[in-house]
């Protein structure tokens, strides 16, 4: 089991790093400083200058969110049927709640995070500790928290519809009307969020969060048809720019829209790959994503093209090499 860094300067792998868990999510902080790999057993948390791998038991399971900091995870472990709100700092755990969780994010000051989980609950889980949960009148699909902290975007594909709350005490505020929308990430610059919905992608436009519980911004949502025909989308993100925003998905290439032009985008996968997971680079350059085909693929966003297809060699434990399914871009 490996961790394969690859410079982007000249998009070459570099020495592997050796995990003793196979890992099954991978996040960072907002520095680029640490990395953080979940597994079935422990955390394995990478020091991105020197190497050096420390794991923790505390907390084993999926990570679902971390905190910009990295001070804290949420995981979910399917074993034991429990949720771990962990603080890597101590190696501690500051809750546990005896549910499985599906989707998370934290508010952008590390304190809180929400997230869903079977029986369409909603939980908030903060740092001091306290925990508090609601039942949704719906079955959520994906959440994300505003960039300011203050509103929480809850989709829903069974209810066709974006639920819109104040995070502070997780009350309903609007709800926005869509087809089936599913994965929701929220615009850096602050002024809403985007949510993807096959075959288009929804635009929620938040207007000024006021200070105090809870705020009442008006929102609205504007729905754009990308031209793709349908697909699943399995990962979204948004330069951090907020110019662009990129869904990874079942089609061989990844798509997305212009967030000022109102463009759709599409940047094809060589050797007709499907994309796995990736992220885009500081300054909107490239995205690098895993392929089907077992490389990870450097596309240029300007040009709109695949540059590099770079093979990491990663293998099973029978020697045979893998997709690379867990791939992260260092904020930095």
């Amino acid at each position: 089991m490996s961790l394969i860094p690859i410079q982007s300067s000249n998009n070459t792998a570099q020495t592997a790093i050796a995990l003793p868990y196979f890992p099954n999510s991978l996040f960072s902080d907002s520095a680029g400083t640490k990395l953080y790999l979940g597994s079935t057993t422990a955390v394995m948390i990478v020091d991105v200058a020197t190497s050096a791998v420390t794991v923790s038991s505390a907390a084993p399971g999926k990570i679902l969110a971390a905190s910009p900091s990295g001070q804290f995870l949420l995981t979910s472990d399917s074993t034991t049927g429990n949720v771990y709100f962990f603080d890597t700092v101590r190696s501690a755990t500051v809750l546990t709640q005896a549910i499985t969780g599906s989707a998370a994010a934290f508010t952008p000051d590390n304190k809180s995070v929400s997230f869903l989980s079977p029986g369409n609950q909603l939980y908030y889980f903060s740092s001091f500790p306290t925990s508090t949960n609601t039942t949704l009148p719906y079955t959520p699909t994906s959440i994300d928290v505003a960039a300011e902290g203050g509103m929480t975007y809850v989709t829903s594909s069974a209810n066709a519809a974006i639920d819109i709350r104040a995070t502070c005490n997780q009350t309903e505020w609007q709800t926005l009307a869509a087809n089936a929308p599913t994965l929701v990430a929220h615009l850096p610059n602050g002024n809403g969020a985007v949510v993807a919905d096959s075959p288009a992608v929804d635009i929620v436009t938040t207007g000024t969060i006021s200070s105090g519980c809870p705020p009442t911004p008006q929102n609205s949502v504007n729905t754009y048809n990308l031209g793709f025909g349908n697909f699943t989308a399995n990962q979204m993100f948004v330069s951090p720019d907020s110019s662009r925003v990129f869904i990874l998905s079942n089609l061989t290439s990844v798509i997305g829209l212009n967030l000022s032009s109102l463009a759709p985008l599409s940047i094809p996968l060589a050797n007709s790959a499907q994309p796995t997971t990736g992220g885009v680079m500081v300054d909107d350059s490239f995205v690098y994503v895993g392929g089907t085909d077992n490389n990870v693929h450097a596309l240029n966003v300007g040009s709109g093209t695949d540059s590099a297809q770079i093979a990491p060699g990663l293998k099973d434990s029978n020697g045979n090499v893998v997709v690379p399914d867990l791939v992260l871009v260092l904020p930095k």
